[in-house]
């Protein structure tokens, strides 16, 4: 295991060495609507200055908030920036604002609440693929994060892992992309207990899995981090298939989220990790990255 964790931190600090794609996500806000549109370009050829080929739209709806046909032709047109600078898009669906709430409804609800998520979320994706071109989207995200906490039951696992199939495969005879998912761990579940869940979910579906990597909530040590990580990517049988590595430090921790970017120093060097074993390396997020009200500003 020693060695094991040696090679993984190799593998995560030296750039170069993961031929996979570098994503990083972008969360759509009101507030984004105040941007100047001169300063889209410029903020996606930045992003692509940083070697970064992949845009992930973590939601195009949320809740009723974007769902304006302004706001989707003003995001329309954001996206467009994007590909015009050479960036390949993940589109992410529907987003439900109360998720977490609704996620701890008794079980038995939960394959109702599951199956208007998937209706939302195909609608979303044939809209997009109708206005957009199609080589342009490289997969979807569906906007649902996998905790360790809520699936240790079993009935409960079994219903997420019905709604993780159906969906999966529904997006994908929607349009044959890519179909992402992404996961953290606040130490509800050992690591291995953890891994094997994860695992389970991708046996039967084609999803793909983007683990957190932790580092901007800090709700558990490095050491600790480094030991779900360590798990989740010997390179023999990797479980996630690409890392998320947080460039942002969370600042308040209870229901309503804060947080700043790193110090530049910090960032700096987060930028120059990959995840191991090939995989997607993501970074979370782009108002982190880049200050989209001065985006020439260092």
């Amino acid at each position: 295991m020693f060695f094991a964790r040696i090679i993984l931190a190799i593998l995560l600090v030296v750039p170069g060495l993961s031929s996979a794609s570098r994503a990083i996500f972008y969360q759509p806000q009101l507030r984004d609507l105040d941007v100047r549109p001169e300063n889209w370009p410029t903020i996606f050829q930045a992003v692509r200055n940083q070697g970064i080929d992949t845009l992930i739209v973590q939601w195009t709806s949320y809740g009723d908030v974007l769902d304006k046909n302004a706001t989707q032709q003003w995001l329309k047109s954001r996206l467009e920036d994007a590909i015009a600078a050479g960036l390949n898009l993940v589109i992410g669906l529907h987003a439900d604002p109360e998720l977490f709430i609704r996620l701890e409804q008794p079980t038995k609800v939960l394959g109702d609440y599951f199956r208007k998520q998937r209706q939302l979320d195909t609608v979303r994706a044939r809209y997009w693929l109708g206005v957009l071109p199609g080589n342009k989207i490289s997969g979807w995200y569906m906007p649902l994060e996998i905790d360790d906490r809520r699936w240790r039951e079993q009935n409960a696992f079994a219903v997420l892992n019905e709604h993780i199939q159906s969906e999966a495969k529904a997006l994908q005879a929607i349009g044959d992309k890519a179909v992402f998912v992404s996961s953290f761990f606040a130490g509800n579940m050992a690591p291995q207990q953890y891994a094997e869940m994860l695992s389970r979910l991708k046996k039967d579906s084609p999803i793909q899995i983007l683990v957190q990597d932790g580092r901007g909530t800090g709700k558990l040590s490095p050491r600790e981090r480094e030991l779900y990580l360590d798990t989740l990517s010997q390179c023999n049988e990797p479980i996630a298939d690409g890392i998320v590595f947080e460039i942002f430090r969370q600042t308040r921790h209870d229901k309503e989220f804060q947080a700043q970017p790193l110090p530049k120093n910090q960032r700096d060097e987060v930028l120059k990790m990959r995840a191991p074993c090939n995989k997607e390396t993501v970074l979370f997020s782009l108002r982190y990255l880049i200050d989209l009200q001065q985006p020439t500003r260092e």
